[in-house]
């Protein structure tokens, strides 16, 4: 049984719970390698092991709690493809939207007035003012009220409001961001953030991606340390946002020199009493 998402993705990782501790001490130095090695096979192409039945009877709850995280890793997986391709959309049409606006500005400056005069008999001089728009020389182009009005129907089927898609960012953060409380609600203080941050480094979608991502991937400001969990409304002021994306909170690395000391491999973790 193959273990990958619907797309052909393959989990590169996953977690291992300090409380399984206790249980797996109780198991042979050989029973905890066979059960290290089944959680990798589990995980990757859902081989159910054959081990020894103390070793199993650790594996069963194991396997439980991998199950249930991989059913929470694919739903985040879904959520942020839905979320990256409702940003695809918007972005697609606030080109179009601008594509539309500039052809309209480009007609509008086409337009020329010439005066002409025409004599008609004797000394009376009648002198006309005739307008000629470049539309009248280009093989039935649409006048520029049409397409003005086509551009305002794009604008209202695509984007809300001011342009912004704020339901693409929420539905982001809320994909991304897990581990803290979820956006339910759209308020106009929520709007008025959103769009500051939007504008405050020409920040599109993906850069707030990033930006969630490395909430997410932060212990602080997700609470995993037993205290204070960052929210969306913390997030999006400006201060704030600026220190994330400038990774203020990102978690410290450990020493490499000590690291080293403890970079066991599985016959090392195998040898262990």
């Amino acid at each position: 049984m193959s273990r990958k998402s619907a797309d052909g993705a393959q989990r590169a990782s996953f977690v291992v719970y300090t409380d399984w501790r206790e249980h797996i001490n109780r198991l042979t130095a050989e029973e905890r390698g066979m059960l290290f090695s089944a959680m990798f096979d589990y995980i990757v192409d859902g081989t159910e092991p054959h081990i020894s039945p103390c070793a199993d009877m650790a594996f069963s709850f194991i396997s439980a709690q991998l199950d249930r995280d991989s059913e929470k890793y694919e739903t985040t997986r879904r959520k942020r493809a839905e979320a990256g391709r409702k940003g695809g959309e918007a972005s697609a049409a606030n080109a179009a939207n601008a594509s539309f606006a500039k052809q309209t500005a480009a007609n509008q400056a086409d337009t020329v007035t010439d005066t002409v005069t025409v004599t008609d008999t004797g000394n009376v001089t009648d002198t006309d003012t005739v307008t000629v728009t470049d539309s009248d020389y280009q093989g039935g182009c649409a006048p520029v009220s049409a397409c003005a009005d086509e551009c305002d129907n794009i604008a209202d089927d695509a984007v809300t409001d001011d342009g912004v898609d704020y339901t693409a960012v929420i539905d982001l953060f809320n994909a991304v961001c897990t581990d803290l409380p979820q956006v339910t609600k759209l308020t106009d203080k929520r709007r008025r953030a959103i769009r500051a941050r939007l504008k405050d480094a020409d920040c599109d979608l993906q850069r707030m991606l990033e930006v969630f991502e490395s909430v997410q991937d932060s212990a602080f400001l997700c609470g995993r340390n037993g205290g204070w969990r960052a929210s969306f409304d913390w997030l999006m002021t400006e201060s704030n946002f600026l220190k994330v994306q400038e990774g203020c909170y990102r978690d410290k690395q450990p020493d490499s020199r000590s690291s080293s000391d403890t970079d066991w491999g599985i016959s090392e973790l195998c040898m262990l009493q």
